[in-house]
């Protein structure tokens, strides 16, 4: 209200300079005005919460076992004892870490799919993309065989 109050002083003060002086500097003096409004209304910023954002954090903070946001916080990468779901006989640790990540992008893995043409050219990351959160990353997948889907791409 603040912002209001001092825009509608400023607006008076605008008013009284106008009998005073020409209307060709009032006119200027009204656009600066607005455009000084207009600058300070749409650098305000509140956070609305809709009843969707509220019943969402009402609804995890209920699923989450320790029942708060703390829960879903991920640790860092590297942090392995701390990273969930693991199996207590056979922790993560870096050696693990580097072997998936190695058979991950290996190609020589691919040797039996569809087509024979297409073996050891593609890898689990040909079509889970880390960047995309091992999402495809393209509307079509190219396969085991390494070629594609479709009815065009199947040999007879």
């Amino acid at each position: 209200m603040t912002t209001i109050n001092s825009l509608c002083k400023f607006i008076s003060v605008l008013q009284i300079y106008e009998q005073i002086q020409t209307p060709f500097i009032m006119k200027k003096m009204y656009i600066i005005a607005a455009l000084a409004g207009v600058l300070i209304f749409s650098c305000m910023h509140e956070e609305s919460y809709t009843s969707l954002d509220v019943d969402l954090e009402n609804s995890l903070k209920s699923i989450a076992p320790t029942g708060n946001f703390a829960y879903y916080i991920l640790p860092e990468s590297d942090d392995f004892d701390k990273i969930p779901g693991q199996d207590p006989a056979n922790k993560l640790n870096k050696a693990k870490v580097e072997l998936g990540n190695m058979l991950f992008f290996e190609t020589g893995l691919g040797l039996d799919g569809k087509h024979t043409e297409g073996a050891r050219s593609y890898s689990c990351a040909s079509c889970h993309i880390p960047s995309a959160g091992f999402r495809p990353g393209a509307k079509q997948g190219i396969a085991d065989g390494g070629l594609g889907f479709g009815r065009n791409l199947y040999r007879e």
